[in-house]
C-alpha cells in the first residue's frame, strides 16, 4: 500500500511494476528492522502499540460492521463517517492523555462517538443515501435459519470442497 499510494502517487508516478515490488520490499525490511529494534530494547513498547492500535481500528470499524450487519438503516455516509470519528477520537483520546484524565480508555471513547456518528448520520442522510433494496433483501433473508435460497445457491463456488470434506474428517475422533 506505501509503494502505490505514497511512493507511485508522489514520488515515481511511471514507476513499473518490478520497481513496485522492490520498493515495497525495502519499506517491509525497514518496517521490519523497525519492529525488531523496538522490540529488543523496549519490549513493554510493542504491547502499547498493538494496544494503541487494537483501539483505534476497533473504534473505527466495529460500529460500521456491526450495524451493516444488524441495522437496516445503516448507510455509506453513516459508515464512512462512523470509521473517521471512531479512529480520530480514539487516536486524538490517547495522544491527548484524556484516558489518563478521565480514567476512560481510548476504545471506548471512540466506540460510544463513533456508534453515535454511526445513527446520526445514517439517519440524517436517509433520504439522500437510502440503504439498496437488494442489501435490504439480503438482510431479510439471514434473519431467519433455513436452508439457502436457490437463487443464492446457484452462486456457490465448489472450488473447496475437496479441502472442507478433509478437514470435516480430520475432525471425527478415531
Amino acid at each position: 500500500m506505501a509503494a502505490r499510494d505514497l511512493y507511485e502517487r508522489f514520488i515515481n508516478p511511471r514507476m513499473e511494476e518490478k520497481q513496485m515490488v522492490r520498493v515495497s520490499q525495502l519499506i517491509v525490511l525497514l518496517l521490519g528492522m523497525a519492529c525488531a529494534v523496538i522490540a529488543l530494547f523496549e519490549p513493554p513498547a510493542v504491547f502499547s502499540i498493538v494496544v494503541f492500535t487494537t483501539s483505534v481500528l476497533g473504534s473505527a470499524f466495529l460500529p460500521a460492521y456491526v450495524a451493516a450487519v444488524w441495522w437496516k438503516k445503516a448507510n455509506t455516509p453513516g459508515a464512512l463517517a462512523s470509521i473517521i470519528v471512531g479512529a480520530a477520537v480514539a487516536f486524538l483520546w490517547k495522544y491527548l492523555g484524556l484516558d489518563g484524565a478521565t480514567e476512560i480508555h481510548p476504545m471506548l471513547a471512540g466506540l460510544v462517538l463513533s456508534s453515535i456518528t454511526m445513527v446520526a448520520v445514517s439517519l440524517a442522510t436517509q433520504g439522500r443515501h437510502p440503504v439498496p433494496e437488494h442489501i435490504l433483501r439480503a438482510m431479510e433473508e439471514t434473519e431467519e435459519l433455513r436452508p439457502l435460497p436457490r437463487s443464492l445457491a446457484s452462486r456457490q463456488s465448489f472450488e473447496m470442497a475437496h479441502e472442507a470434506l478433509t478437514l470435516k474428517s480430520a475432525e471425527r475422533p478415531t
